[in-house]
């Protein structure tokens, strides 16, 4: 009996479903339960930890690798995490924001974090919960107030009046009539403000003012590692095989949108110093170009760092898709059942513009049909590897895309990926 391939959309949606029953431990902080009719609306606000991050990054690689998905983790800050699981054909996308520091509390002076929001919840453990709705009421206040948001749009008077009904009737009388006094009266003064800060200070220990040493930390991380601010240039990386090459040399041609591609291994090849030390140290060594280059590793990283920079300084309006990630060249023995990270991965943490990363990933059994060059254990503990230290690292922003399909349909799939990007900022 002949069976139909589920659609893109069906599998995305089946990635959905998954997300609300994985090991993770989130909150919803407003909005309709989460579920597949969010893909292609509003983003959803969560609250979580690092490691529930984490535990859904690397849950989202899996069903990318198996062909369910592509997904994107954007992270400028420690503050939030943008994740977004994305379609086959790159065309529906279902956008999380998760918040491990919410501060959005008395104008931006208090903290939400999961750990402390934790005790207040109640039911059995889940992926995603809920806090008592009065407390979700006085979040959604803080929320208005700290984001500066239109109280008379459609959006926040609809989700009010939801709120007038629910906190009616569970018994919160004061802040369903608090919530009216505000649709009614357009406006949240600081009597009102305070009037839904007290119930959240009653429940939840909320920290208050940011470490001045953090924020200066932060502006200089951001000044020197930072995304460029107009989207530029794009690594294309993946384990031998992959496809990254033929993928990005098919966009390029046929989007005007992208002006070629760059061979990564020039960021440092080319250069002066490396050329004399491959003519007086590599004989001196007895070792391959390939094998030199791992043994070379931190210098080859710094001074491809060193070339990336400049290559943004010659940015055009188009885009420049770039074959290799920086985080490459500290990759060691990549055709073995072991590959892993040189010692000065370290190295990664303080020097390297961060540009967007799209990570080709494909089954094993499709790999080896391409280019047999790594065993399965190898083929697993690169792609492992990339996608823990992207998805890992701020800031960043990371895709992991499933290049299994044909090249037309991939090239189609990533070009929409990149539009969006590009519209998101």
């Amino acid at each position: 009996m002949h069976t139909v391939a589920p659609s893109s959309r069906q599998r995305l949606e089946a990635c959905v479903l998954r997300l609300l029953g994985g090991s993770w431990r989130f909150i919803q902080l407003r909005g309709e339960p989460l579920g597949i009719h969010h893909i292609g609306g509003d983003d959803v606000d969560l609250l979580g930890t690092r490691d529930s991050v984490d535990a859904l990054c690397r849950a989202a690689f899996d069903w990318a690798r198996a062909g369910d998905c592509h997904f994107r983790i954007d992270e400028r800050n420690r503050r939030k995490v943008r994740f977004t699981l994305i379609s086959m054909d790159g065309s529906e996308r279902l956008e999380l924001d998760i918040w491990l520091e919410l501060w959005q509390v008395d104008r931006r002076t208090r903290c939400l974090t999961y750990l402390n929001c934790e005790p207040l919840l109640s039911g059995p453990p889940a992926a995603i919960r809920r806090l008592p709705i009065a407390l979700e009421a006085c979040v959604y206040v803080q929320h208005l107030v700290s984001k500066n948001k239109d109280i008379t749009g459609s959006s926040a008077t609809e989700r009010l009046g939801r709120y007038i009904t629910a906190c009616g009737e569970s018994g919160h009388a004061a802040l369903s009539a608090g919530l009216e006094r505000i649709l009614r009266e357009k406006e949240i003064d600081a009597t009102t403000l305070a009037e839904f800060l007290a119930p959240l200070e009653a429940a939840v220990p909320m920290p208050s003012g940011q470490s001045e040493l953090a924020k200066l930390s932060e502006k200089i991380a951001d000044g020197w590692l930072g995304m460029p601010r107009r989207l530029s240039i794009i690594s294309v990386m993946g384990c031998d095989g992959a496809g990254k090459t033929t993928l990005a040399g098919k966009i390029a041609e046929d989007c005007d949108t992208f002006r070629g591609v760059f061979t990564g291994k020039h960021l440092f090849r080319k250069s002066f110093i490396y050329k004399l030390s491959v003519i007086f140290i590599r004989p001196l060594l007895f070792q391959s170009r390939e094998k030199y280059d791992e043994t070379m590793a931190p210098l080859v990283y710094l001074r491809g760092s060193l070339g990336l920079r400049l290559k943004l300084l010659n940015a055009s309006q188009r885009i420049l898709l770039i074959d290799r990630s920086l985080v490459d060249f500290l990759m060691i023995d990549r055709k073995t059942d072991h590959p892993r990270f040189s010692r000065c991965l370290w190295l990664s943490r303080f020097f390297g513009r961060r540009i967007p990363v799209i990570h080709c990933v494909l089954p094993y059994e499709e790999l080896v049909e391409r280019k047999d060059e790594m065993t399965r254990a190898g083929h697993d503990s690169y792609d492992v590897a990339m996608c823990l230290h992207h998805s890992r690292r701020t800031p960043t922003d990371y895709v992991v895309f499933n290049n299994s399909g044909t090249l037309d349909s991939s090239a189609e799939a990533v070009k929409r990926i990149i539009t969006w990007m590009q519209a998101a900022g």
